[in-house]
């Protein structure tokens, strides 16, 4: 700990000399970068939780082959909003995934869509494809034709409720 302290007081003390050289423009450079850093550490931490709690719920599923009556509920979609993180839990099987609020709201406005079923689907699946693929390869939806993709986009439809702006939960 002592020797992380340490490199951390050094590049402080480089960091801190630097400062007065900078211009406006270098310093609000800075600044937003810290900032996006600081975003990027809090998504990981999340992101770490969220597998421990996915690892966790898979360790209390029973082996493989072995059918119970929990097991439908298994397959079925919840969510969990953390206000003070700004992020979404959606989670399928066991399996937890963390969405930020713009994501989780890109995908609602997808499903909520006034097209038709077929049509939802095939853009969420695009945005799926485009922007989480981790979600696609996890719940092993490999096209728009996936039930497990329907049932999601079922899910979000009576879930989610879209207001001016933004999305809310029923």
């Amino acid at each position: 700990m002592a020797r992380r302290n340490a490199a951390v007081k050094k590049l402080e003390a480089e960091l801190a000399a630097l400062l007065p050289q900078l211009d406006e423009e270098g310093l609000a450079f800075l600044l937003e970068q810290a900032k996006v850093h600081l975003h990027n550490m809090e998504v990981d931490r999340l992101n770490r939780e969220a597998e421990e709690y996915a690892r966790r719920q898979a360790e209390k599923m029973p082996a493989a082959g072995k059918k119970t009556a929990g097991d439908s509920a298994r397959r079925e979609f919840s969510i969990r909003h953390s206000v003070s993180a700004g992020c979404y839990h959606l989670t399928f099987g066991g399996d937890s995934k963390l969405f930020t609020e713009t994501e989780m709201l890109d995908l609602v406005r997808l499903a909520k869509a006034r097209d038709s079923a077929v049509e939802v689907r095939r853009r969420c699946f695009a945005w799926l494809q485009e922007e989480r693929s981790d979600v696609l390869a996890e719940w092993g939806i490999s096209s728009f034709t996936s039930e497990t993709l329907a049932d999601l986009v079922r899910f979000l439809q009576k879930t989610f409720a879209i207001r001016k702006g933004s999305s809310s939960r029923r």
